[in-house]
């Protein structure tokens, strides 16, 4: 059996953008107007494929009660990334704490909820470049009509992923053709050492020796970076 909300709460709809990095969301009456707003933990619809659908959960519910806080919608939409296969899953995990039926909760991907943040259907083209890359166009029936989105291991172009990692090809294919060739190239220095000069301590330090490259992972995802003034390489504390 659902709730029954007040009068005025069955002119509140919420608005959930789901993403890897963050998870906002925001209340709106009747006429647009934002009454509350706000963020939680990112996560991805492909989670729910695996052991990451207890984490879906926990932020989903963390997410209500924050709304539930300033008002009590009676319908959801939801933009998500990586939806697709187990929509119906995602569902229940909105409506049940928010005490909805199925029926008022609709889902979709975060490329459509941004196309139609900027345009009315058959109006425009969005070309998004984050982590990765996708580009989108709804038609005025309502089609979804993409290209790329299919994650960096595939392509993305243009993403910063794929921009990272074709950085990290150059460097390496010229070291592999002329070693110690990345002592003279800015761009391997700025990517190789990024935690000596952004203060990052999560990384994979590459460490040179006269051997061939070697990786070494930090133990822990704190530490701070330090200099080894033999070799001019940036190294994570405590790993030597």
């Amino acid at each position: 059996m659902h709730q029954e909300f007040p009068e005025q709460a069955a002119l509140l709809a919420l608005g959930i953008d789901a993403g890897g990095t963050e998870t906002r969301w925001a209340l709106a009456g009747a006429s647009g107007e934002i009454v509350e707003e706000g963020h939680v933990e990112g996560f991805s619809a492909l989670e729910l494929q695996g052991p990451g659908r207890a984490h879906v959960a926990a932020v989903l519910e963390e997410l209500v009660r924050a709304v539930q806080a300033a008002g009590r919608p009676a319908r959801v939409h939801a933009g998500l990334t990586g939806f697709g296969d187990g929509s119906q899953d995602l569902i229940q995990l909105i409506a049940a704490p928010l005490g909805l039926p199925v029926h008022a909760i609709t889902l979709s991907s975060d490329i459509e909820t941004a196309y139609l943040d900027l345009f009315a259907p058959g109006q425009g083209y969005v070309v998004y470049a984050g982590t990765g890359s996708v580009a989108a166009f709804i038609a005025e029936d309502g089609a979804l009509y993409r290209a790329g989105g299919r994650g960096g291991l595939i392509d993305d172009g243009g993403g910063g992923y794929w921009i990272a990692r074709e950085a990290l090809r150059h460097i390496w294919r010229a070291e592999d053709e002329q070693p110690g060739v990345w002592r003279d190239s800015p761009m391997a220095q700025g990517t190789i050492h990024p935690c000596r000069r952004f203060g990052l301590g999560a990384y994979t330090a590459v460490r040179v020796r006269r051997q061939p490259w070697r990786y070494r992972t930090p133990r822990s995802r704190g530490g701070a970076c330090r200099r080894d003034r033999s070799s001019g390489v940036a190294h994570p504390a405590g790993s030597r």
